[in-house]
């Protein structure tokens, strides 16, 4: 990685009152030893991840970001998961709204003329809870409800994640 390539994605990002309730929901979780919770001021949906960002692709993936309309949702995750290979722990929601398929599919559609590869499984939103979780943990019921009307383009640097840019869903 150069030094001037910046480690991207889009995605939905909670504000504080939809934080706070992500954490209340996944923080009573018992995990096994050797698993790492995901802080709560790192839980977002991923809409797209970009990877490894030079300014120019930067500023083309912003600038088709800002041809991307979408309205308003009202996200409900009500369902924990687990993904084997990569060891994932997950809240997601048992079904999704249509907007939501909708600003994934034209965002993707609009910065593949950037260069993006889009990934080729099924788009399974999601907030990641935990890593290393070698089994799904017992959980029991659990309702987050979450209004997104926005997408960000976010930063992954030294452990952190900064909000770099927001677009209003109208």
């Amino acid at each position: 990685m150069s030094d001037d390539t910046r480690r991207l994605f889009f995605a939905l990002w909670p504000d504080d009152d939809a934080r706070a309730e992500l954490a209340r929901a996944t923080g009573g979780v018992e995990l096994h030893r050797g698993a790492r919770r995901v802080p709560p001021e790192k839980m977002h949906v991923t809409l797209a991840f970009l990877g490894n960002t030079s300014p120019d692709q930067q500023r083309c993936f912003e600038k088709a970001a800002d041809d991307v309309k979408g309205k308003p949702f009202r996200l409900i995750l009500d369902h924990f998961g687990h993904f084997p290979r990569p060891q994932v722990f997950w809240l997601g929601p048992t079904e999704y709204p249509e907007v939501l398929g909708l600003l994934v599919k034209h965002l993707v559609s609009a910065i593949q003329a950037c260069g993006f590869e889009p990934e080729p499984r099924t788009y399974r939103p999601h907030v990641t809870v935990a890593r290393k979780v070698r089994a799904r943990p017992e959980t029991g019921p659990v309702s987050v409800q979450w209004s997104c009307d926005g997408f960000f383009l976010v930063e992954s640097a030294g452990g952190k994640y900064s909000v770099l840019r927001r677009w209003p869903l109208e």
